[in-house]
């Protein structure tokens, strides 16, 4: 029977769920050199801890979890492929590029363009006026308003014939 413990023992610690101490001692026994104390916490809360009596650190090697092609120690969003390092920064409120800038922060976002809208019916003058995420009141992200006076003239409307207007701005 002992031989059969020894045998089960091989790198385990338990055999059948009982533990002996022919093999020397429990995996939490601090045997190491140093004067800290292993205490085998699941310090990146993965919901695994360490197991082995040298180390009181639990490092997992970096994973691709969203297969975008960055590993999780580069990706700030290893959950979400549109996140990554070298995704353009969008007006979304979050860190598309992993440099720590959101948005109207980071210089190398994306941003739409903004036109003066001074009849407010949603398309701007031709004139590009700024870009950002958030645009100012009295502005709007389309031009091309032909008439930016007037809010029954603007690209999208219905031509009204014989009016002598050009309501849908096509020229």
């Amino acid at each position: 029977m002992r031989a059969l413990a020894a045998a089960c023992l091989i790198g385990a610690w338990a055999c059948s769920g009982k533990t002996t101490d022919t093999a020397g001692p429990p995996p939490d026994a601090d045997t190491d050199a140093d004067t800290d104390t292993d205490t085998d916490t699941d310090t990146d809360t993965d919901g695994d801890t360490d197991t082995d009596a040298d180390t009181d650190t639990d490092t997992d090697p970096a994973v691709d979890a969203d297969e975008d092609g960055w590993t999780s120690d580069v990706d700030c969003d290893d959950l979400d492929p549109a996140v990554n390092p070298e995704a353009a920064e969008q007006c979304d409120e979050v860190d598309n590029d992993c440099d720590g800038l959101v948005d109207d922060a980071d210089a190398d976002a994306v941003f739409p363009p903004i036109y003066q809208d001074d009849d407010g019916d949603g398309f701007g003058d031709t004139e590009l006026i700024a870009t950002g995420c958030v645009p100012p009141a009295g502005t709007a992200p389309a031009g091309g308003d032909c008439d930016d006076d007037d809010a029954t003239v603007s690209p999208g409307l219905e031509e009204v014939c014989f009016d002598g207007r050009d309501n849908d701005c096509d020229g």
